[in-house]
């Protein structure tokens, strides 16, 4: 997001930092900050923001592994793939 607003010349100071997905929910919908928001996640509010940005760069999730991962640890390698595949949106 901060590449975003620089590349398109958007001033932006950091105003609020938060572990919390509902209080920056709350955050941007008040309209005192912006954050990439999956789609599922966009109520009303959100939308309205939304509308007067540029629309989000790409981006890529890498995930290290050791090699030396047991049975478990590559399933569970698996199933975190295939829903971060799952919730991509094209």
């Amino acid at each position: 997001m901060i590449q975003l607003l620089d590349e398109t010349g958007i001033e932006w100071q950091m105003v609020q930092v938060s572990n919390s997905l509902s209080q920056v929910k709350a955050a941007v919908a008040a309209g005192i900050g912006v954050s990439l928001l999956p789609k599922r996640l966009l109520t009303d509010a959100h939308i309205q923001q939304q509308e007067t940005l540029p629309p989000p760069l790409p981006m890529e999730l890498v995930l290290h592994a050791a090699p030396s991962l047991n049975h478990m640890g590559k399933r569970l390698i698996q199933d975190l793939v295939a829903r971060c595949n799952d919730l991509m949106v094209t």
